[in-house]
């Protein structure tokens, strides 16, 4: 029986997750917010319906708010972990610890604070896994995951249509990724504003809600640096996983709408994309770090960035 160790090494890393949600339970932001939709799931009609009936499935067991919470996190670092594995499987150690890096630095926000677009965000990457790999009745899971955060619509709809076109050749896809992007520019604030989405969400549309003080959000930053990156080495990407690659880029035409015209609307519906962007990154330069650096201190740096991130994640959760 081969042993596989990057799965033990991952079951305890979601022990380690779990006590860091407990440990950051009364800290981090929303987290009174989700303690009481736990206990409440049906109270605020914001919420997406799926998400409502996931938190009431923890109400009808009696299970508490805070469990439930930290289980979710737990649910999310695993599916996400599965995703990345997939695909990064040699030098297991140093893909695991890579892997930590990205999601408690860049995804530390929807692992312990938005939780709900966590689940949405990992939810439908695992589901895509399972469609990538010729099991087609995920399908309706699939396209159902946007119901447990709108977060997740923009990677749905990005991801079917890389699926159903993904023979055709990469120039045209980039030709269309360039092409929406500098029509989503010129028609945004003519067309988004008609079409029927709540409230709350319209802020991003209206108000420039979501702005902070930065030019860019970290993430946006993270996303550009590795587009940058990818393209460089665009004809090893393509061999590496051309289903990555071609996910990657339609982060074009969103990133050109940030930039240009500062509208932050989808940069949480990014996410996803990101976060294949990060794997593909990794799959491309881990072997040029290995080398660069040698695998001792490689592996030192490696540790080290795993404490920064996870240092970053406790001081963004408001711990320290």
């Amino acid at each position: 029986m081969k042993i596989k160790y990057n799965s033990i090494f991952i079951f305890y890393n979601l022990m380690f997750v779990v006590f860091i949600s407990f440990l950051v339970m009364n800290t981090a932001s929303d987290r009174g917010n989700y303690i009481e939709l736990f206990n409440s799931p049906f109270s605020n009609g914001r919420i997406e319906i799926v998400f409502q009936y996931y938190m009431n499935l923890f109400n009808i067991l009696n299970i508490p708010a805070k469990f439930s919470i930290a289980f979710t996190s737990a649910i999310i670092y695993f599916l996400l972990s599965k995703f990345w594995l997939k695909f990064f499987y040699s030098n297991w150690f140093f893909s695991v610890l890579i892997f930590n890096f990205i999601v408690f630095s860049i995804l530390n926000y929807y692992l312990g604070t938005s939780i709900r677009m966590g689940l949405a965000m990992s939810l439908s990457l695992f589901f895509s896994l399972k469609i990538l790999n010729g099991k087609l009745r995920f399908i309706p899971l699939f396209l159902l995951t946007f119901l447990v955060h709108y977060g997740a619509i923009l990677f749905v709809l990005v991801f079917s249509w890389v699926f159903f076109y993904r023979e055709l050749k990469v120039r045209y896809h980039i030709f269309i990724a360039v092409f929406s992007g500098f029509f989503l520019l010129i028609s945004f604030k003519y067309l988004l504003p008609f079409f029927p989405f709540p409230p709350y969400y319209m802020q991003y549309l209206n108000s420039g809600f979501g702005k902070t003080d930065r030019f860019l959000p970290f993430t946006i930053i993270f996303s550009l640096f590795s587009l940058f990156f990818i393209f460089i080495k665009y004809k090893v990407a393509i061999f590496l996983n051309k289903n990555l690659y071609l996910l990657s880029i339609y982060t074009i035409p969103f990133l050109i709408l940030i930039v240009f015209n500062g509208n932050l609307f989808f940069a949480k519906m990014l996410i996803p994309l990101i976060f294949v962007q990060s794997l593909l990154l990794s799959l491309l330069y881990y072997k040029l770090a290995l080398t660069f650096f040698g695998a001792n201190l490689f592996l030192l740096l490696l540790c080290a960035l795993n404490v920064f991130s996870i240092l970053y994640a406790l001081k963004m959760y408001n711990f320290i």
